[in-house]
C-alpha cells in the first residue's frame, strides 16, 4: 500500500460517494475504483460496501482503515513541511557569541525581527570574549559572533561594523564627578577603581595602568567584579568609580551617572562588529545580519551615540 492509494481510499471513505471523491482528487472514476479494488485485494477484505452505489458505506474494515489512514496522512504531510523547512534553513539553531556591553539595543532588536521571521529556529546567545569568539567561528561551534574588532584577527571571518564606544567612567551620583561633562584621567587619580577581571583582556588594561602613570598616578584597585550590575551596585554606594564602555548608558542604574574620560583614545575606543565565516552563510544567518544592520543604523540610536562621542574636552 503506497500513500497515494491510502489517500484515494480515504478521499472516498469521507465523501462516500465516488463521483465527488474522483471530482476530490482530480481523477476520473474509474482510475480511483480500480485503486479502491487493488487495497481490497491486498488487505483481502471488502472496504466499501457496494449494495447501493448512490449510499456507499464503510465496512468494519473500511471503517478501520479510513481512522488510521486519516492520521497517516497527517503525520505524512508533517514530515514532509518539516523536511522541506530543514532543507530551506527554517529550523535549527543559531548560535551567536557577543561582548559585555555591545550593541545593547540594537542586539535585542534584531533577535525580536529574527523570531517573527524565523519563528521555528531557536536563538542561543553566549556572552564570550572577543578572542574566544573568532576561535569558536573557525572550529564551527558559534555562527555569528560580536566583538571588538580591535582586539582580534579576523583573518577569514567577514565582518559588519555596528558600533564604535568609548571608556567611560562610572561614578556615584553624589559625587563632584558626576555634575562634570567630561573628566581627565588626573581627576580620577584619588579614586579607587572597580574592575572586571584583568585577566580578560589583559593588554587592555595594561594600557589603562600606562596611561594612568603617564597622568601622574598609579591607578588603586578596589574590587574584581565579573558582572554588570554587580559593578553599578558598589558605584551607587560610593565604594568606587567603574570602568565600562559607554553603551552602557542603556542600563541606567539609580545613583550611578557615566562621564566620558576625554584623554583616553586608543587603544580605548572599541569597534564593535558582527563576525561570521562566508562559507556557512546560511538564510537564516544573512536575515539575522541584516537585522542587525537594520537595527544598528537606526537614526535615534545613532543620535544618541554622536551626542555622546561629543562630550567636551572640558
Amino acid at each position: 500500500m503506497d500513500l497515494r492509494e491510502l489517500g484515494y481510499f480515504v478521499a472516498l471513505g469521507e465523501e462516500l460517494h465516488f463521483r465527488r471523491a474522483a471530482a476530490r482528487l482530480g481523477m476520473t472514476q474509474p482510475p480511483l475504483s480500480r485503486a479502491i479494488g487493488k487495497l481490497e485485494a491486498e488487505f483481502g477484505a471488502e472496504l466499501i460496501a457496494r449494495g447501493d452505489r448512490r449510499n456507499l458505506r464503510l465496512t468494519p474494515a473500511g471503517t478501520a482503515l479510513l481512522e488510521e489512514g486519516q492520521r497517516l496522512l497527517a503525520q505524512a504531510a508533517t514530515l514532509d513541511r518539516q523536511v522541506r523547512r530543514v532543507v530551506a534553513g527554517e529550523t535549527g539553531l543559531l548560535r551567536i557569541g557577543f561582548v559585555p556591553w555591545s550593541v545593547m539595543r540594537a542586539l535585542p532588536r534584531a533577535m525580536v525581527e529574527f523570531q517573527r521571521r524565523w519563528p521555528g529556529i531557536e536563538l542561543r546567545i553566549d556572552e564570550q570574549m572577543s578572542r574566544s569568539q573568532v576561535e569558536a567561528l573557525h572550529q564551527g561551534t558559534l555562527d555569528l559572533g560580536i566583538f571588538n574588532r580591535f582586539l582580534v584577527d579576523t583573518a577569514g571571518l567577514e565582518t559588519l561594523t555596528l558600533e564604535t564606544t568609548r571608556l567611560t567612567a562610572a561614578v556615584p551620583a553624589a559625587s563632584p564627578l558626576a555634575r562634570k561633562r567630561g573628566v581627565r584621567l588626573r581627576d580620577l587619580a584619588d579614586c579607587t577603581f572597580l574592575l572586571f577581571p584583568q585577566t580578560w583582556v589583559p593588554d587592555y588594561f595594561g594600557a589603562f595602568e600606562a596611561a594612568c602613570r603617564a597622568a601622574g598616578f598609579s591607578p588603586r584597585v578596589g574590587q574584581s567584579v565579573r558582572q554588570p550590575y554587580t559593578m553599578f551596585n558598589l558605584v551607587a554606594n560610593g565604594l568606587g568609580v567603574g570602568l565600562v564602555q559607554d553603551s552602557a548608558r542603556h542600563l541606567p542604574v539609580a545613583g550611578v551617572v557615566l562621564v566620558p574620560i576625554v584623554d583616553l583614545d586608543a587603544p580605548f575606543w572599541s569597534e564593535i562588529a558582527a563576525a561570521w565565516v562566508p562559507s556557512r552563510l546560511t538564510p537564516p544567518l544573512r536575515s539575522f545580519i541584516d537585522g542587525l544592520r537594520r537595527a544598528a543604523s537606526d537614526p535615534s540610536l545613532r543620535r544618541r551615540a554622536a551626542r555622546r562621542r561629543a562630550a567636551p574636552r572640558d
